[in-house]
């Protein structure tokens, strides 16, 4: 998928990340297996609050990829771009 015509942000670097991993995952099955997790994002109150009891976290990183290899249990990625910096959170989480 092209994304040619999107003002490119961390949203479309993420598709992208994606479209990779779809594409590769002809070589790599296991890639099939990485999913976004919807942390993020403007919500008002009342959906903040529901996603909050459901369990959601802040400082959680953008994709996680549910793959052991050696002593390492999977793969999270947190993705910027532009100006965008890592949160406390992320960084010390």
């Amino acid at each position: 998928m092209r994304y040619t015509n999107m003002k490119r942000s961390e949203a479309t670097e993420q598709m992208a990340a994606i479209n990779w991993c779809n594409t590769w995952s002809i070589k790599h099955p296991e890639l099939r297996l990485m999913f976004h997790i919807t942390n993020g994002g403007k919500r008002n109150k009342l959906e903040a609050d529901n996603l909050k009891r459901k369990g959601v976290k802040a400082g959680v990183l953008d994709l996680f990829l549910p793959v052991p290899r050696s002593c390492y249990n999977g793969l999270f990625i947190e993705l910027k771009y532009g100006n965008n910096k890592t949160t406390d959170n992320k960084r010390n989480g």
